[in-house]
């Protein structure tokens, strides 16, 4: 050491050289101040030894040499917590059996060191991974996280009852409230918010509780959170808010509770568009319809309409009535120029088609390339839709711009019982298209020699001789 330095000499926190080395968790340089006259247990502004902050840390090297230097193994701090407190509060399991070993008691706060189950196993646990050479899975974590992590109740209601600091973080900051949220130890999140525990604080990433317990679907967590009082808005940087989370994850009985905790969230419109999408394929009604009701106003009507197209390319009839029921526009076409009704029947979805038309859908708007929903149900062989269509009066000898009729589509696609319907019903086989190709041409040349054969009955040719007409 320079001449003149003072081994006594503290910062404005308290903190000497001797200090300020055992938190850096420097050995080297603590001995040589220690053989240099360094007062053993002097204390911070929180009455914190030296040895007190190594247990804290959990440097079982630090806290050997301290001891062999005569430090006082039970020396309370300002809250009447000895090393041994201070090691438990931090999980440092194994090191709090070695010092209670060595004689260490806990604070006058604490009559009776925490029991039970939990810390049996965690002292068996430590020894083990001490043993294996494993590093401490709980590292870092105070009991009480340890705790509420696994849902040991009892354990965290006495912890609570001893004074356990509720909102204490370990290194990622997390806190005893978000692990339980996430577990869905709805009991331990009830008795964490009764202790004061801070509902929005957040971790290293800017999670919240709500946030943990929504992302794992625990929406009995989610509806206590709420009521003291979470922030549904609440995103972190980059990241994504609690319904987006709950919905993202499929839990729709979360996605639930956060819609009808009568707050309103604050969805961007992609967010919006997003959840209705994936609420639409969850397949229930009620949820859609509290998140139109609950989505940015200025995007209601489009809102809709993606759901009312979604609903319809998933076949969800009961969704359909929901859209109607929400004034969705029937007829307003999509950048292809689809329809719902054309999206419908393009998949075959005749429940969705029946619907749409009894609620007025105009089966006769055209996509941009010219196809009605007749001939893209045609085109794709779903015969019950066509049949329904047909019911409905459209028209049947309409073309696209490749002159083609819903017939010569049917006839491409090789659905003999498609065609059957439509020449029943009066589509017309002679016709031509801008190629000059008939029906049966287009069947044959595709190798459906049973539909070639079915449509030179209407039509007085050989199924096999092309374009001669």
């Amino acid at each position: 050491m320079k001449a003149g330095s003072s081994l006594k000499k503290a910062d404005r926190y308290g903190e000497n050289a001797l200090l300020a080395a055992v938190s850096a968790d420097q050995l080297g340089p603590a001995e040589i101040l220690l053989r240099a006259g360094a007062q053993v247990d002097v204390a911070d502004r929180n009455g914190r030894t030296a040895l007190q902050i190594a247990a804290l840390h959990g440097s079982r090297a630090m806290v050997e040499l301290l001891l062999q230097k005569g430090a006082n193994l039970n020396h309370p701090d300002s809250e009447q917590l000895t090393a041994l407190d201070l090691a438990r509060r931090r999980g440092h399991l194994a090191l709090a059996d070695w010092l209670e070993k060595k004689g260490a008691r806990p604070g006058a706060i604490r009559p009776h060191a925490p029991t039970g189950p939990l810390l049996e196993r965690g002292f068996q646990t430590a020894k083990k991974d001490r043993a294996l050479g494993k590093q401490n899975p709980f590292s870092g974590w105070s009991l009480l996280l340890i705790a509420a992590w696994r849902g040991e109740l009892q354990v965290v209601e006495r912890l609570l009852a001893q004074g356990e600091d509720v909102d204490f973080r370990d290194t990622e900051q997390k806190t005893a409230l978000m692990l339980a949220s996430g577990r869905g130890h709805v009991a331990i999140v009830d008795a964490l918010l009764g202790a004061g525990a801070k509902v929005d604080l957040q971790d290293a990433q800017g999670r919240t509780a709500l946030l943990y317990a929504a992302a794992e679907g625990r929406n009995h967590a989610v509806v206590r959170l709420l009521a003291a009082g979470a922030n549904i808005n609440h995103r972190p940087d980059q990241g994504s808010s609690a319904l987006v989370a709950a919905v993202r994850g499929g839990h729709q009985q979360t996605v639930l509770a956060l819609l009808s905790s009568g707050r309103t969230p604050n969805l961007t419109p992609q967010e919006a568009q997003e959840l209705i999408v994936a609420v639409i394929r969850m397949k229930n009604p009620r949820i859609l319809d509290l998140l139109l009701q609950k989505g940015p106003k200025e995007t209601l009507a489009m809102n809709r309409q993606i759901a009312l197209w979604t609903a319809a390319d998933e076949g969800e009839p009961l969704t359909i009535k929901v859209l109607i029921a929400n004034h969705a526009v029937l007829d307003q076409q999509d950048r292809y120029g689809q329809t719902a009704l054309a999206r419908a029947a393009m998949r075959g979805h005749k429940a969705v088609v029946d619907l749409l038309l009894k609620a007025g859908a105009d089966p006769g708007i055209a996509t941009l390339n010219g196809n009605t929903p007749l001939m893209l149900a045609a085109n794709m062989g779903y015969e019950p839709v066509v049949a329904r269509l047909i019911a409905a009066k459209v028209k049947l000898n309409e073309r696209n711009q490749s002159g083609n009729t819903a017939l010569m589509l049917a006839a491409t696609s090789g659905n003999i019982a498609t065609v059957r319907t439509l020449l029943t019903h009066g589509a017309k086989a002679h016709l031509r298209n801008k190629k000059r190709e008939k029906a049966v041409d287009l069947a044959a040349a595709a190798g459906f020699t049973d539909v070639a054969a079915l449509l030179k009955e209407h039509s007085g040719l050989n199924p096999f001789h092309f374009g001669t007409l």
